[in-house]
């Protein structure tokens, strides 16, 4: 590399001074490529986020959300499975923060309400039997929820939604003759 106190041949023709960018730019030819890049990418970058930026962040908040409820999702069968609910409810009210819908969290939310012996518990299954609506799994825990909790209404809408669904299911059919002799209906 010449030495840079010589005096450079742009400087005599078109009376660049050494502190400009197109004496940086003539000089440095080795670079150029390199530093064109970063200069596009610095540009270019912005412009870009700002194009795809409203199309992009509702994909990356519903993987941010799905995320963060799988992970308390998992915290709080964790504490549900080493008996303490009241550490568990605290992690599937973050889980339900985040994804509202899953039906697997409202099932734990309501056997943790259960464990806990509180009332209303029904009502958080029968969210998640709404929620998924064509597992039959979901429906005969509802109903047995509604049912021992003293339901009526609620264990009624189960059977009308779930008997035409699931009209072989043992569960759901016990569960409804059980349900129907206590009303003081013939089953």
């Amino acid at each position: 590399m010449k030495d840079d106190k010589e005096t450079h041949f742009y400087d005599e023709i078109y009376g660049i001074s050494k502190l400009s960018p197109g004496y940086w730019w003539r000089r440095h030819s080795r670079h150029r490529v390199l530093f064109a890049t970063l200069f596009l990418l610095a540009v270019a970058a912005p412009i870009a986020l700002a194009i795809w930026r409203p199309s992009l962040e509702p994909w990356a908040m519903t993987r941010y959300h799905d995320l963060r409820a799988r992970g308390y999702l998992a915290s709080a069968h964790k504490f549900l499975r080493a008996g303490d609910p009241a550490s568990a409810r605290i992690d599937l009210q973050n889980a339900l923060r985040h994804r509202p819908g899953d039906a697997d969290a409202l099932l734990a939310y309501a056997q943790s309400m259960r464990s806990l012996d509180q009332g209303g518990y029904a009502l958080w299954a029968l969210q998640a039997h709404t929620a998924r609506p064509d597992d039959p799994r979901t429906a005969t825990i509802a109903l047995g929820y509604a049912i021992e909790e003293n339901q009526t209404e609620v264990a009624d809408f189960l059977l009308r939604d779930s008997l035409p669904r699931f009209p072989k299911d043992a569960g759901i059919r016990v569960l409804a003759s059980h349900h129907l002799m206590r009303k003081g209906n013939p089953a």
